[in-house]
């Protein structure tokens, strides 16, 4: 099974930590307990693995089958002992842990928050780099996501306050802070900010109880988009990372030697080197196994009262058997080492003859098709040749090199002819040519022929087109033209020249009066402007009817009475 991968959350005494990495493990009372005092003392590590699949199934994140199972790391709350004890505490836990939790609680401004992270930074600082390594290197420590509990936010405020709380500031009191941050982005692979609501009810009991909580649908919304993140991240299966130029490893046993060291150096005082961190680990593991073997060579003779001679005797025997057998498995070794050579050797042969062969081939053939089936059958044949073993399976169960020869040869020419004989059905290449060029030909011609039918369709259609526009405007001039002559016609019939006005004295609406074209001829008085519409006096009697403001045939209107004209 792979090493494990670690997970732990650091934070303020009483803030919750416990309750909320129960929730991430997803099982009740792991760490949490019924008192007022403090939970954790130390480091707290779960007493079983969990399985990447069920934690990325609780969040709704991808599962990776490949991936490690992960461990939880609960970390005593800082502020009891000093802020040079809890930094010690942190180095051996962010040296185990893929990705940390910090808990905070409440809504705080840039000063707090990054004195509350400060922390972390001194952690960094505080570790013996190996010789060599500079602090431009990559993070020595994995992700960290920092959880603002309590918090009141809307949708869009998470990123507001992550900018709020990151993005450097101009000032001689800004400089510290943003040389925290700048330490903080150098010590972490990614720094992601959670902003948690307060949940509906229990907020005045010790302990919410698990079926409130999960009743809490902000809460759980903020809990699965934090536990899918860090599903994601503890989903590589990579090996062992190297953090200041030693190898940490993460499986249990190394987490709580680590941890146990971590500890003894933090209550003696000591700086902590990692270097040092790890030479103490080794050494422990020696000293643990030199114990175990003096405590068997104290106990062996107690299981087996046998004379010194006898001992003496039994363990040349059995190192005389044994070197007799390391003998014969290195004989079957060189036999086996030679046997590969042979192997290899008539494979290069083999692979000579077929690389000849479809070079002579693609020299003569010529086409798309031709070309493509040689692919094919080279791509078959090397395919072929790297499933012949390197080893035999048994040594009973091995062949001679002359069968294994005998019947590689004979494959391969069964192979040969079968390319031969396909060669063959294609016929020489000027016949494959010529019936190529007849249907390059005959396809030419046929899109010639379209292309033809097309623009002479097109050229119908558009003279259909402008001779229905021709006979379309040819109605329109004669219906024109009709009426131009209806009312030349009527107006000949109903007015006789002596009435007509030249032009320069038509009379119109607007004049007033008698016009200077005044005349008196019988029925007319008043001059045009009477019947013109104007205020002459009238239209005179006889004639058409036409209303009042209707236009009059000799120009203006009739007056608001009508006219008979």
């Amino acid at each position: 099974m792979a090493a494990p991968k670690a997970g732990s959350i650091v934070g303020s005494a009483r803030g919750g930590k416990s309750f909320l990495i129960d929730l991430l493990n997803g099982t009740e009372g792991v760490f949490t307990l019924d008192n007022g005092g403090p939970c954790t003392e130390g480091v707290d590590m779960s007493p079983a693995l969990l399985p990447h699949a069920a934690f990325a199934a609780r969040f709704g994140a991808r599962p990776n089958a490949k991936a490690p199972p992960i461990r939880f790391l609960d970390v005593e709350g800082s502020g009891n002992k000093g802020e040079e004890y809890d930094v010690r505490l942190y180095v051996g836990v962010l040296l185990l842990s893929k990705v940390c939790i910090l808990n905070l609680s409440g809504h705080m401004g840039k000063q707090t928050f990054l004195s509350r992270v400060a922390a972390l930074t001194a952690a960094a600082e505080s570790l013996d780099l190996a010789k060599g390594r500079t602090r431009s290197e990559a993070p020595l420590f994995g992700h960290l996501h920092v959880v603002c509990r309590n918090f009141q936010f809307k949708g869009a405020e998470t990123k507001e306050y992550e900018r709020y709380i990151w993005e450097d500031e101009a000032g001689d009191d800004a400089k510290d802070r943003n040389y925290l941050r700048k330490q903080l982005k150098r010590s972490f692979k990614s720094i992601t900010v959670h902003l948690f609501p307060k949940p509906e009810k229990g907020l005045d009991q010790k302990r919410i109880p698990w079926a409130q909580i999960n009743d809490d649908k902000p809460f759980q919304a903020s809990l699965t988009k934090l536990g899918a993140a860090i599903s994601d991240q503890l989903s590589d299966a990579a090996p062992a990372r190297a953090a200041a130029g030693a190898v940490v490893l993460e499986t249990g046993a190394i987490m709580a030697s680590v941890l146990r060291v971590t500890l003894e150096k933090v209550n003696q005082g000591d700086r902590l080197a990692i270097p040092d961190l790890w030479e103490t680990l080794c050494q422990a593991a020696l000293a643990k196994e030199k114990q175990a073997a003096d405590d068997f060579a104290d106990e062996l003779p107690k299981r087996f009262p046998l004379k010194p001679a006898d001992l003496a005797q039994a363990i040349g025997a059995a190192a005389r058997q044994r070197a007799t057998a390391l003998g014969v498995q290195l004989d079957t070794c060189q036999a086996s080492a030679a046997m590969r050579a042979e192997h290899v050797a008539l494979l290069e042969a083999h692979l000579a003859r077929a690389r000849a062969g479809l070079e002579a081939a693609n020299a003569v053939l010529v086409g798309k098709m031709c070309s493509g089936i040689v692919t094919e059958e080279k791509a078959m044949l090397v395919a072929e040749l790297k499933k012949v073993p390197q080893t035999p399976s048994a040594p009973g169960g091995r062949i001679s090199s002359t069968q294994y020869v005998a019947s590689l040869a004979a494959v391969m020419s069964a192979r040969e002819n079968g390319l031969l004989r396909r060669l063959q059905e294609w016929g020489p290449p000027d016949a494959y040519r010529s019936a190529t060029s007849k249907l390059v030909a005959e396809q030419a011609r046929r899109e010639e022929a379209e292309r033809k039918e097309k623009a002479e369709r097109e050229a119908e259609e558009l003279r259909q087109r402008k001779e229905a526009e021709r006979n379309r405007q040819e109605q329109l001039d004669r219906e024109r033209r009709a009426q131009e002559a209806a009312l030349e016609e009527a107006t000949n019939e109903r007015f006789s020249r002596r009435f007509y006005s030249p032009p320069w004295c038509n009379p119109s609406m607007y004049s007033y009066g008698p016009s200077p074209c005044d005349f008196d001829y019988g029925p007319v008085r008043g001059g045009y402007g009477g019947y013109g519409g104007g205020y002459g006096g009238g239209c005179g009697g006889g004639g058409n009817f036409y209303k009042g403001g209707q236009f009059l045939p000799g120009g203006g209107r009739a007056p608001a009475g009508g006219c008979r004209m």
